[in-house]
């Protein structure tokens, strides 16, 4: 018995250890640009959670939460949860779009970054989506891609375990886990989910697992448990292009701008298959500054664009240059769309998808299922190559979830977009049997996470509002037409980029320089005329010193109409659909777009008058320091033009 109080102290200490206690520490801002967030009400902290809850004093880990607090005076006591998909994508990293949500008029929102996310630690392999886009971007044979990338995510792979990290611990059980703890820590004891894509398997475990306090769910582009929608990729981006390509031919408009538009694909990616096309890109997540577009490139643009609902009405036009081969334009695509890789952490997305998704998927069932589309090029090889991958990234232990089937009586909106290419509607049909007071929402010409479309954020505010009834959503806001009177211009978009994503001083300044030249030359010659007037002197010295006076006056006048147009137009276009911008400019304002030309020929002109004035000694000095202002203007005008490429024919 004289070991008895040891062994008792032994037993107690064990009940002690079982876990690492949850826990969540306010902090500062994580965020580089924490500047444009002040006076924002923002509660920055981490939720400090033990790696894997079934082992006594394992690791902890440290997940990064936003809580953004709603600007009315009594909120309502039940928050909304935000839950990326990807999986491996970060919600705190979309807090500028969060920040305007109509939501915050009533609620909290709480962005939290998963386990192996964003701004949560340990971090995983956030470089890996770049590795992916530089291998698409060599032309690779469809093995070499898989065997180079399935190394690259081997060496992630390699990298976590020498780091510690137990990969059985990152997966959508935890995860859920961790969002079901953390609500009581922030004094909650209800509160609603808003998930999209893979947060929706999240979401969906928490309704299992951890129904308390949940009041309302929003599942949108869900992904049901157990379904085989990854073997089914090939079939799923082909019906989504054939319907879009029938509706394209069920629209007078679009049919007559881009006739036989199915045909148009089919050809286009055999095309490009066969002969490759090399372009240089100003951008380092490309080897070598450059991208070959092959077919399997076409493919992967085209279902990215049928993501999102405002790049859809562009389809036609995205394609229509694909055919042209329009270089400029196409580079405007390729950096549009592989900075989307950019925001997963795809040593987490491993992680998940291995051992929850590929379970249920096959090899086997993915190339049946390529097969049945003989025009498809064997499906899209950065899909087919996560078979490979997983084969060596299943980590084992990890049961898929929701080996039962789900039913529960909380309130849920389920969202799917009728050209969603990866979740298709047939998603959200599935699952809705077994949440059974729940409203099922298919948006014509919807895409994928519909609930960052601008048209929906009020519905999806109302139904968190009343979450008893059916949302009404306006069919026409949501089913935008066909942009078919966009005229090509790849600069438009490069310069848009530049100056509001990374302005240089070099080219604000010789903005500056343009604006201030040109308003001084409009604003100098009217008043100099009135000046002398009242003073009851000559006007003019002679007819060429008036003419050169008129032509620089009428010059630096188009030069502030040209810029004062051009603003007005990206604005409006940033308002009805920013992504117009990444093709050109309406043709409603190609008189605008053409004044460049007319500048180059007065230019001209005004040389020959300045020549002329020079031989004769026939002006004054004020005369020749604004001729020489406003010619400097005009110099720096045409190369600014010119150098973005802003010349539309």
């Amino acid at each position: 018995m004289k070991y008895f109080p040891f062994l008792l102290l032994l037993v107690i200490t064990h009940g002690y250890a079982q876990r690492i206690p949850t826990s969540f520490e306010p902090t500062h801002c994580f965020l580089q640009d924490s500047a444009a967030l002040r006076g924002r009400k923002i509660q920055w902290g981490y939720l400090t959670v033990p790696e894997r809850r079934d082992i006594p004093n394992n690791r902890s880990l440290k997940l990064a939460v936003a809580v953004l607090k709603c600007t009315a005076a009594a909120p309502a006591g039940d928050p909304v949860v935000y839950l990326d998909g990807g999986p491996g994508g970060s919600a705190i990293d979309k807090l500028s779009f969060w920040m305007r949500h109509p939501l915050l008029a009533k609620r909290d929102i709480i962005l939290v970054d998963l386990r192996g996310t964003g701004h949560s630690t340990p971090g995983f392999c956030p470089a890996l989506g770049d590795t992916m886009v530089k291998l698409l971007s060599r032309d690779l044979t469809e093995e070499m891609y898989i065997s180079e990338y399935t190394k690259a995510a081997e060496a992630c792979k390699q990298d976590l375990l020498k780091r510690g990290i137990d990969l059985r611990a990152y997966n959508s059980t935890e995860s859920a886990a961790d969002i079901a703890e953390l609500m009581p820590l922030l004094g909650f004891r209800t509160w609603n989910i808003l998930s999209a894509s893979y947060g929706t398997r999240v979401a969906l475990i928490l309704m299992r697992d951890h129904p308390e306090g949940i009041r309302s769910v929003v599942l949108d582009s869900p992904v049901p448990f157990r379904v085989d929608y990854f073997d089914r990729n090939t079939s799923n981006f082909s019906e989504a292009l054939n319907r879009i390509c029938r509706k394209c031919e069920a629209d007078p408009a679009c049919k007559q701008a881009f006739p036989d538009m199915r045909r148009s694909v089919d050809e286009l990616i055999q095309d490009y298959e066969k002969h490759p096309l090399t372009l240089s890109v100003p951008d380092t997540r490309f080897a070598n500054g450059r991208f070959v577009v092959n077919g399997q490139d076409v493919m992967l643009l085209m279902q990215q664009a049928l993501y999102d609902t405002r790049v859809m009405p562009l389809l036609p036009l995205l394609i229509d240059q694909l055919r042209k081969r329009n270089g400029p334009l196409i580079v405007n695509f390729l950096q549009l769309f592989s900075s989307q890789t950019s925001g997963i952490d795809y040593g987490t997305y491993y992680c998940v998808m291995c051992n929850e998704t590929m379970p249920v998927n096959s090899l086997a069932g993915f190339d049946r299922d390529a097969a049945a589309s003989p025009r498809m090029l064997g499906g899209l090889v950065n899909y087919r190559a996560e078979y490979f991958v997983c084969q060596s990234w299943n980590i084992g232990g990890v049961d898929p979830p929701g080996h039962d089937t789900l039913s529960t009586q909380i309130p849920s909106l389920i969202l799917s977009g009728e050209m969603d290419p990866i979740t298709p509607p047939g998603n959200g049909r599935l699952l809705q049997p077994g949440l059974n007071h729940s409203f099922l929402m298919e948006l014509p010409m919807g895409g994928h996470a519909l609930s960052f479309e601008d048209n929906l954020l009020s519905p999806i505010a109302g139904f968190i509002d009343n979450p008893q009834k059916k949302p009404v959503f306006d069919a026409g806001k949501t089913s935008p037409p066909f942009v078919t009177d966009i005229r090509s211009n790849a600069g438009v978009f490069q310069i848009v980029s530049v100056l509001l994503e990374n302005p240089q001083i070099k080219d604000m300044a010789l903005i500056l320089f343009i604006v201030i030249a040109f308003t001084q030359a409009v604003l100098f010659w009217p008043v100099r005329g009135v000046v002398r007037k009242i003073k009851k002197k000559p006007g003019w010295r002679s007819d060429i010193e008036r003419n050169l006076a008129g032509l620089g006056y009428l010059t630096a006048l188009m030069g502030l109409l040209f810029f004062i147009a051009f603003a007005v137009m990206i604005v409006r276009l940033a308002s009805v659909n920013p992504y117009e911008l990444v093709i050109g400019f309406p043709r409603s304002y190609l008189p605008v777009m053409v004044i460049p030309y007319i500048m180059l020929g007065v230019l001209v002109l005004y040389a020959g008058l300045i020549f002329t004035a020079i031989k004769r000694r026939s002006w004054s000095a004020a005369s020749k320091f604004q001729t020489i202002l406003v010619v400097l203007g005009c110099a720096a005008f045409l190369y600014f033009v010119g150098f973005w490429g802003l010349f539309p024919l």
